[in-house]
């Protein structure tokens, strides 16, 4: 396999990594060098899976449908799947992408190098559960997490479909005044929260 041909299968790889809602997030919080690793294992298995398409195509040898198909293409059958390895992997992209929720990725993400307020945001979005959420200014919300940023983002935040709002009294515990007790969306810094709780 020539240079080119290589560097056609690490970037077929590398655009599936980078791109697909199942992987991009874990990937952009890891080290170069293991990115360029996963975008050479994912290339490999997308040239084998394209290498297995090219064959089947070919069989029975010599066709006429082959011949017309590879009639301005190269003959070598492992350039072909080469090439098509690279199309293969943006197809793959668009339909994963279609019909998985980025919210996999991130809970991924947020699972293997999250901290532990983000990990108990995950998961209380996961299971749809009550959360308390204090701020530093002294100000509480009590609601189910709703979306959440990637821990590799340099501005995370959590959105919180918030029920209930109050705040820290003097002695440190929360109270929930009957006249806020509404149902609106919140966007909330992760870095202005102070502390973080499931309710049960």
């Amino acid at each position: 396999m020539s240079l080119d041909s290589s560097f056609v299968v690490l970037l077929a790889g590398y655009v599936f990594v980078m791109r697909c809602h199942l992987t991009r997030f874990v990937a952009r919080q890891q080290d170069g060098y293991k990115t360029l690793f996963g975008s050479g294992v994912a290339g490999v298995v997308l040239l084998a899976v394209s290498y297995v398409v090219v064959r089947c195509l070919n069989w029975p040898s010599d066709s006429a449908i082959w011949a017309s198909v590879t009639k301005f293409l190269p003959m070598d059958l492992v350039s072909l799947s080469i090439y098509l390895s690279f199309l293969l992997s943006v197809v793959a992209v668009f339909v994963i992408n279609r019909f998985a929720s980025d919210r996999y990725g991130v809970r991924q993400a947020i699972d293997r190098e999250g901290s532990k307020l983000e990990i108990l945001l995950v998961k209380s979005m996961r299971e749809s559960g009550l959360v308390e959420v204090v701020l530093k200014g002294g100000t509480a919300f009590v609601g189910i997490v709703s979306e959440m940023d990637p821990p590799s983002n340099r501005s995370n935040h959590v959105a919180l479909d918030q029920m209930l709002q109050g705040f820290v009294d003097s002695e440190g515990q929360t109270q929930f005044p009957e006249d806020q007790r509404e149902s609106s969306l919140v966007i909330l810094p992760i870095d202005e929260i102070q502390r973080a709780q499931q309710l049960s």
